[in-house]
């Protein structure tokens, strides 16, 4: 499980989103905990084609500074990492916080990953930068 993981987040960080592909099922579902009123790449994906046409679209956005998850812990049918993360926007504007990804696994592989983001910095950065992003 944990090579699994690390070759998605390894796949994520170089924003080779088909390697990232063959890891998820095609059920695969991807929930970020921000409202879409506040930014639509925001809510919930179902299916691997939805979650990685999203995840394009993150990469689109931003290029990935910093983007830790050498905390991952792993236990039989879940992981979780507080992975610290500094983006920079394709417009020049950073964004630094820290997100949490849960995963559900089975039979080792992943399933679902639900990601928690400090909203109160998410909706500052995007108050700072209204307009600037492409959605």
């Amino acid at each position: 499980m944990r090579a699994i993981l690390g070759d998605i987040y390894d796949a994520r960080r170089a924003q080779n989103l088909g390697w990232l592909a063959t890891y998820l099922p095609a059920d695969f579902c991807h929930v970020i905990h921000i409202p879409v009123d506040l930014h639509p790449l925001g809510g919930t994906r179902r299916g691997k084609k939805e979650a990685i046409e999203r995840l394009r679209l993150i990469a689109e956005q931003f290029d990935f500074v910093v983007f830790d998850t050498s905390g991952l812990l792993i236990d039989r049918n879940r992981a979780a990492v507080e992975v610290p993360i500094h983006y920079h926007r394709q417009t020049g504007a950073p964004f630094e916080s820290t997100k949490a990804n849960f995963w559900t696994l089975e039979d080792g592989w992943p399933v679902k990953r639900t990601e928690y983001h400090d909203i109160a910095r998410v909706q500052a950065f995007v108050a700072a930068h209204a307009g600037a992003h492409p959605a």
